[in-house]
């Protein structure tokens, strides 16, 4: 079976997405608007709204946008989903801090599947 990786850099505006052979090479590279700019164009904003209730509405946006950039990936090289072994993805880590340095608190430092899962959490650099 032929092998492809999933390459995502999760970006504020925009998502990007590569399928990557395993020799590391680029075999289809597809971009799409981030969906959550529905929920606000800037990071603050859609942290407000997930302060608010809305944090289930803004992860199902992004995991539409993640499922809708992967089917192009797969489109574009003609392969099947099964042929995806590994993912990979990068986004900001946003730090948010109380006047009240007791209550300061880290807000999207953990490494998440977008079932909502936690994969491995840690403070930022950590490596964890």
């Amino acid at each position: 079976m032929t092998k492809r990786f999933l390459a995502l850099d999760l970006g504020t505006t925009t998502l990007a997405g590569a399928l990557l052979t395993p020799q590391g090479e680029v075999a289809a590279q597809a971009f799409l608007p981030n969906p959550q700019v529905r929920e606000g164009k800037d990071v603050m904003t859609r942290l407000q709204a997930a302060v608010a209730g809305r944090g289930e509405e803004l992860r199902r946006l992004l995991a539409a946008g993640v499922n809708e950039l992967t089917a192009r990936l797969l489109e574009r090289t003609g392969m099947a989903p099964e042929t995806i072994v590994a993912a990979a993805a990068a986004g900001a880590t946003v730090l948010v801090a109380s006047h009240d340095q007791d209550r300061a608190s880290v807000i999207a430092t953990r490494t998440v599947h977008l079932d909502g899962g936690a994969v491995a959490s840690g403070e930022p650099g950590s490596g964890a």
